[in-house]
């Protein structure tokens, strides 16, 4: 789910207002009430972007996994979340950045408080690959549970991706703008 000002732009049950695909490189834009989102496809990821000038230019919030907005969709808030028969999600990296503007490895505990994370993985039990995600700097995000949420700027990338456990650091070096 994307938001906006606290209120939700683009989730499922949603309506868009326009799509245009793309074949090179693949991917498609989202024309959803006030903001156009790229998607673009890489090998190991999707890069998702609010395009500058054609979005409102208040901070995106993204959270995953989203919610439906439509009560009416049978969807309830508090059990939307990532889910295996094996056994619960946990978080097996969180990078974030401290007050000196170091990074570090908050390890596998989902911080309580809101930190400025730069990627994150999370293990689903079952699942060979891990859920990744990383920003292209330092952004505000809080973790409930097996929930993220954080926000980007239009022209700010964020990348959302799969990749085995001991591939994380190249998966989110691959991110890093040149």
């Amino acid at each position: 789910m994307v938001r906006i000002d606290d209120k939700p732009m683009l989730a499922w049950g949603l309506p868009t207002e326009g799509f245009w695909t793309t074949r090179a490189p693949a991917g498609f834009t989202v024309l959803a009430q006030s903001s156009r989102l790229t998607l673009r496809f890489e090998d190991d990821a999707i890069r998702i972007e609010p395009v500058p000038l054609w979005s409102k230019q208040a901070p995106h919030e993204f959270v995953f996994p989203g919610v439906s907005p439509m009560p009416a969709q049978g969807w309830d808030p508090g059990r939307t979340t990532w889910t295996s028969w094996v056994g619960e999600p946990e978080w097996l990296h969180v990078l974030a950045v401290d007050d000196a503007g170091a990074e570090r490895d908050l390890g596998k505990a989902a911080p309580r408080d809101p930190i400025r994370f730069t990627a994150a993985m999370l293990r689903v039990p079952g699942y060979d690959e891990a859920i990744c995600f990383a920003v292209d700097r330092p952004q505000p995000a809080r973790f409930e549970g097996a929930r993220i949420r954080f926000s980007v700027n239009p022209g700010e990338p964020l990348w959302f991706g799969l990749c085995r456990p001991e591939a994380f650091e190249g998966w989110r070096e691959g991110r890093k703008r040149e």
